[in-house]
């Protein structure tokens, strides 16, 4: 099991994201579009692969019909359905191989203010939850136990042949007790282990391990993000988006 998960930058996306969106467009291209393309095709890439295999993908801020102006091969991104949640002016989407089916979608709010911010759990026939959040600043704990909550309604969830995949922008460095303190029939696994947030200007530094990819499979065979995050960079300052991504690799 192949699992990207990554937050694409909206201002990178949008023409009203100023001074960012700006300095991505370069003789009528946006170049930031394309190194995230670039680095999506590259960071789970095995060597035998023209196109990384990934079973999921996850992405936050930014809406599908953004993600397919990317310009992905269609021998790459025809392989997979997608699912969304759009709360507000945020989105969250999950990206998942055909080969998988899906049986139950819930999806909604983390938040009751103006600062919308959606979670996403899709239930699939092959004893697999995939549960992507893009969460608030605030309340990490209320906010990872309202997901569970909702996850406590789903009869699925209850059968122990269902493997758990719980990942997304956390905003924080997620606690890995307390996630497991709140999981009643499973154990989660792969600590918080790389720094991907949130670097936008020169000389700016990753501070915060807020991408994170939790299974109940086990300890990954492979956990990464970007290992030369500089090639993306030009004098110094990153064309891509402000985090990096997280590939994670397991066996169901």
């Amino acid at each position: 099991m192949r699992i990207l998960c990554y937050n694409l930058y909206w201002k990178v996306f949008s023409d009203n994201g100023g001074d960012i969106y700006n300095r991505c467009m370069r003789n009528s291209e946006n170049i930031c579009m394309k190194n995230i393309k670039s680095i999506i095709l590259e960071v789970g890439k095995e060597p035998n692969e023209t196109y990384p295999n990934y079973d999921f993908m996850a992405f936050q801020e930014v809406a599908v019909k953004k993600i397919y102006q990317i310009d992905f091969p269609k021998r790459f991104i025809g392989n997979y359905n997608v699912e969304c949640s759009y709360i507000g002016n945020n989105a969250i989407s999950v990206f998942y191989k055909k080969k998988f089916n899906l049986i139950k979608k819930i999806h909604g709010n983390l938040t009751k203010t103006n600062d919308s911010r959606p979670f996403l759990i899709l239930v699939f026939k092959e004893n697999i939850i995939f549960i992507t959040i893009h969460s608030p600043h605030y309340n990490f704990n209320r906010v990872l136990l309202k997901v569970f909550r909702e996850l406590y309604k789903i009869p699925e969830y209850w059968n122990i042949k269902y493997n758990l995949i719980l990942c997304g922008d956390f905003n924080h460095t997620p606690d890995l007790n307390y996630i497991n303190k709140i999981e009643k029939v499973r154990k989660f696994y792969n600590k918080p282990t790389y720094y991907t947030c949130c670097r936008e200007k020169k000389n700016e530094k990753y501070f915060d391990k807020s991408d994170n990819i939790f299974t109940t499979s086990g300890d990954a065979l492979e956990y990464k993000t970007l290992s030369n995050p500089e090639k993306y960079n030009i004098n110094n300052i990153p064309l891509m988006s402000d985090h990096l991504p997280i590939y994670c690799k397991v066996t169901f």
